[in-house]
């Protein structure tokens, strides 16, 4: 149970940085353009409009983004904060923790999930008076998500996973998201409860997203060549035939809370395009490469021997483009082109 008092407590014993076995963080140091910077696909990429700083004027700092056991978005340090805890022996983990590892995007304190517990108030979770609209309270600074209806369902996938819910049966509105899930992460979520006066902390992690709303997803086929003629002196033709496909998102990617819902080209995998024709085909895999559209142009050689005069060939472009969860849309585009041989 993660249960953690927001008034600081004093440090009973000195603590020698020396012998700490604090988490092996792989500190890079790069700034946050850096992982926006990185091909989409890789775990560490960050989107666009996250923000290189927090309101509260704390620049982006990588270490818990870039270390498996936390990967979250904290903007400052531990140092930051204010009267901070820690680094603190976590007995179940064997790992010292800071309370707080920072700030996120609205500049409320970014509680760590692995610090250890401050008490065990032998009150159940389902018992305890747990603060609606805690922002309201001046407990927090409420993110965007926090607050927007269209996050309900994700925020209650937390229900599912602790085995109760706060009043009302809804954990939307009852606590401030600290970093929204993804398909490749969970996300983590800070609840208040009153206990005896005193307002009590505590973070849960909201599941990882298994599934999105869907985007538009279009395919279009385009026969470049002009030339279908073999003639005598000939043997083959050459026909160029252009496949694009499009994720269309521009409307999605450029809102938080519709990027966080959607698919959109931060969960794309790979695209794969290829063209059928005459009970064949040609395919290419490729990897995102931070856009909504992948493109190739397939260069097909006929030969006579394939062709009947006038006859009309149909070039069935066809794409596919896969998600982190290995779901996919496909659409195809079918183009014809008449032969004169």
């Amino acid at each position: 149970m993660k249960l953690k008092k927001i008034v600081s407590l004093l440090l009973a014993t000195i603590i020698l940085f020396s012998v700490m076995s604090i988490p092996n963080i792989v500190y890079a140091g790069q700034t946050i353009a850096y992982y926006k910077g990185l091909p989409i696909d890789n775990p560490l990429h960050i989107t666009a409009s996250v923000p290189a700083a927090s309101t509260n004027g704390c620049a982006f700092d990588d270490k818990y983004w870039v270390h498996m056991d936390y990967r979250v978005i904290v903007y400052g340090s531990p140092s930051s904060v204010p009267g901070n805890e820690g680094p603190t022996y976590n007995k179940n983990l064997g790992t010292y923790e800071y309370r707080y590892l920072g700030f996120d995007s609205a500049g409320n304190k970014f509680s760590n999930e692995r610090y250890p517990d401050d008490a065990d108030l032998g009150v159940a979770l389902a018992d305890k008076a747990w603060i609606f609209e805690p922002w309201n309270a001046g407990l927090c600074i409420a993110t965007d998500y926090s607050k927007s209806p269209d996050c309900t369902e994700d925020i209650n996938e937390i229900a599912e996973k602790y085995g109760f819910t706060p009043g009302g049966g809804s954990f939307f509105g009852y606590g401030n998201v600290q970093s929204y899930p993804t398909l490749l992460a969970p996300g983590s979520f800070r609840m208040w409860h009153l206990y005896n006066g005193s307002y009590w902390y505590q973070t849960f992690e909201i599941p990882k997203k298994t599934l999105k709303l869907d985007a538009p997803f279009k395919v279009t086929t385009e026969v470049l060549s002009s030339d279908f003629t073999i003639d005598e002196s000939e043997t083959t033709v050459d026909v160029s035939v252009k496949v694009t496909a499009k994720l269309d998102d521009d409307i999605i990617y450029n809102d938080d809370i519709k990027r966080a819902l959607n698919y959109n080209r931060t969960d794309i995998k790979e695209w794969a395009l290829k063209v059928e024709y005459k009970g064949t085909e040609t395919y290419v895999v490729l990897s995102p490469d931070g856009t909504n559209t992948a493109t190739n142009t397939f260069n097909i050689k006929l030969s006579r021997s394939q062709l009947v005069d006038m006859e009309k060939v149909i070039f069935n472009g066809v794409a596919r483009v896969t998600f982190h969860n290995d779901k996919y849309y496909r659409d195809s585009d079918p183009k014809t082109a008449q032969f004169k041989v």
